[in-house]
């Protein structure tokens, strides 16, 4: 069976990893230093922060717009539940604002209808890989005076007009759990920073000044005087480990390598799903942008139900799991009544009805991966 999702740890990754247990400190050390400069440099972004999951990132970056003290984010109901949890339970609003049907990415004008004097971010969410015009969302932010929060969970890689994805906000998160395109051991995430002062106050909220105590991580282990002792911040421990930065180190030197065998797969399954284009549209990729197929995500012309369904079973019969991701979309979810504001959303609820993923797995070797798109085309023959 080929699962949705994969995932590998080789030697390199366990050397490193063995190498980082015996070194000098376990937590708050060189190799945490090293990948939070590396990462934010491949991505080209200021400032680096990595943390135990992509939801501290996201829970993080919420936390320094101080939405606790009232405040709204505009972001799709499209997504993963923990972009949403993690407004509400900083005490956010989410505003849920309907998407493009192509790229399945936030809809500008959409998005500058919804902002009001209560409006703290736009949170835009690159799914499975891809993104839509990022650049006119940056830009409706900027002209409205309110912060740009890209959530890169599933795109660490991807591009749009030759900037990587998690440069245009000002804050950006990412995630490094098992099963994304990059992985720190099983957990772990990043938040990337502009601005040197929520930078600043990121570092207390974190846990890498000691709980509020330093702003250089490497004396933390000091305090020289009684004022050094002081806190500036409350504070949590939403800390990576040495052994988790040392494995981020050696998975990020292989994203562009992956990435694009990613697209390369993708190309193939392109080519299959083109010959069965009344039932299913194959992605569509914004001229501008560079996908990397963490999954790959079609659409279900008509008869949505029955024909997913119908091609969910086939897959599944041959060997292929599939995935909705996200469906049903976050504002049908009853866990969220009362706690949200919802605009019109039609595109989001066909699309949600559309969608059906497949998996993109660049590990497979030769053998494996002809195996995998013979049964792909298989699959696909329930339409004939």
């Amino acid at each position: 069976m080929y699962p949705v999702f994969s995932y590998n740890i080789g030697h390199e990754e366990i050397d490193a990893a063995v190498k980082a247990l015996k070194g000098k400190s376990l937590t708050r050390g060189t190799y945490t230093e090293k990948f939070q400069y590396n990462f934010s440099k491949y991505i080209g972004s200021k400032h680096c922060l990595v943390v135990n999951s992509g939801t501290s990132s996201l829970e993080t970056a919420l936390e320094l717009l101080q939405l606790d003290r009232g405040g709204e984010i505009i972001m799709p109901s499209l997504t993963c539940r923990a972009a949403v949890d993690a407004v509400i339970l900083k005490g956010g609003t989410p505003v849920f604002v309907d998407i493009d049907p192509d790229y399945f990415f936030l809809n500008p004008v959409k998005a500058a209808e919804a902002i009001s004097s209560k409006t703290k971010a736009i949170m835009v969410v690159h799914l499975y890989g891809g993104t839509g015009d990022i650049k006119k969302i940056s830009s409706i932010a900027t002209n409205h005076h309110v912060s740009l929060i890209e959530d890169c969970a599933h795109s660490v890689g991807s591009e749009f007009d030759n900037r990587k994805l998690g440069s245009f906000g000002n804050l950006a998160s990412f995630s490094f759990y098992q099963i994304k395109p990059m992985t720190t051991g099983g957990e772990g995430g990043a938040l990337l920073l502009k601005e040197d002062m929520l930078y600043k106050k990121g570092c207390y909220l974190v846990g890498t000044t000691d709980f509020g105590h330093r702003s250089e991580l490497k004396n933390w282990q000091s305090i020289i005087s009684e004022k050094s002792a002081q806190f500036s911040y409350p504070g949590h421990n939403l800390r990576m480990t040495e052994m988790q930065a040392a494995i981020g180190l050696v998975q990020l030197k292989k994203v562009d390598k992956l990435n694009r065998k990613r697209r390369v797969i993708a190309g193939k399954i392109d080519e299959i799903f083109s010959a069965y284009s009344k039932y299913i549209t194959i992605p569509k990729i914004h001229p501008k942008a560079r996908h990397s197929f963490y999954v790959y995500t079609a659409k279900i012309n008509s008869n949505y139900k029955e024909w997913r369904n119908k091609l969910m079973r086939s897959f599944f019969k041959n060997g292929i799991m599939t995935s909705l991701m996200y469906c049903p979309p976050q504002h049908l979810q009853k866990v969220y009544r009362g706690k949200i504001k919802v605009g019109q959303l039609r595109q989001t609820e066909t699309i949600s009805k559309q969608i059906l993923s497949i998996p993109v797995n660049p590990y497979l070797e030769r053998k494996k991966l002809n195996d995998f798109l013979n049964k792909v085309e298989k699959s696909m023959k329930v339409f004939k």
